[in-house]
């Protein structure tokens, strides 16, 4: 099993988050940054976020809301979030802002609006937990020994600087699982 089986990947502590969010939220987002020079960094959010906790005015969300019950977008009455009161013409039933979902905006002006990957299945997550193979002082990532050790020590070998310590620590995946293995061992 490697890493690149997987369509995303997230250290163990935010396993059980990634979890909860394919359960309840839609799934997980993955957006990635959009800006020139290739910066690799990427965010993970909920798919969805409840229409109430949305920090902008209903009329500022991108997507329309999804009616709970039929699965279709349904108007808005009201104007400010966590009060508005939503109808859906085809079951007439009247929802509140905290029971309509809605897709969750993007986390940083970097990425687009939409992500390009929402994973809607935990055994498309791979849960990486590291081992700490070696530290060097300084700050130089790019520095020849910091360079050996990574690819002395496989593909998915890297390193990351520890301001706490002012040292860059070189790190190597120690066990891949499944998200939806997570937990069960």
């Amino acid at each position: 099993m490697k890493i690149s089986d997987f369509k995303h990947s997230c250290s163990p502590e935010h396993a059980v988050k990634f979890q909860s969010w394919i359960a309840s939220r839609g799934g997980v987002a993955n957006w990635k940054s959009q800006e020139i020079g290739g910066s690799q960094q990427s965010w993970s959010t909920p798919a969805t976020i409840r229409l109430g906790d949305c920090d902008t005015a209903p009329s500022f969300v991108l997507t329309k809301p999804i009616c709970p019950q039929c699965k279709i977008p349904i108007r808005q009455e009201g104007a400010q979030p966590g009060q508005v009161l939503l109808h859906c013409t085809a079951c007439s039933q009247d929802f509140k802002a905290n029971d309509v979902l809605v897709d969750y905006p993007e986390p940083n002006w970097r990425c687009g609006k939409v992500p390009p990957t929402i994973i809607t299945d935990a055994k498309d997550i791979c849960v990486i937990v590291d081992k700490e193979i070696d530290r060097f002082e300084g700050t130089n990532l790019n520095c020849r020994r910091v360079q050996d050790a990574i690819s002395h020590n496989g593909p998915d070998t890297y390193a990351q600087f520890d301001s706490r310590t002012d040292e860059i620590v070189v790190f190597t995946p120690e066990k891949l699982v499944p998200l939806n293995e997570w937990g069960a061992e």
